[in-house]
């Protein structure tokens, strides 16, 4: 399971560099929450980036982040901001979904931005 989401959060990364964002962190935790990833957006908006792969495309996207994990998400974030030394104006919580395509080696990426 965790090769899996090793692959998704490597394949993340890659969907956001290619759209210019520099990577800050990966995989941040403290007691009580963890970022897959934090990215600095072109615009330099600091991006938490929750990173989800599912074997079939959910009926519901939002679905596969509960409102008790973004919390989580949020509670790591704090902690990151306390931490960070750059500077960022604005702030967003991200979803990367990835949905594997069958018999090949890509997946469908669905990017939500600000969830």
């Amino acid at each position: 399971m965790r090769e899996r989401g090793d692959r998704g959060e490597a394949a993340a990364r890659g969907v956001l560099e290619r759209a210019g964002y520099f990577i800050v962190a990966q995989n941040f935790s403290v007691r009580g929450g963890e970022i897959d990833i934090v990215a600095c957006a072109p615009d330099g908006t600091l991006a938490f980036v929750e990173v989800k792969v599912r074997g079939y495309e959910p009926i519901d996207h939002r679905a596969v982040l509960p409102r008790a994990k973004l919390s989580r998400v949020r509670l790591a974030a704090r902690h990151f901001l306390l931490s960070y030394s750059g500077h960022a104006a604005r702030l967003r919580f991200d979803l990367i979904l990835l949905v594997p395509v069958v018999g090949a080696r890509r997946a469908h990426v669905f990017w939500y931005k600000g969830v």
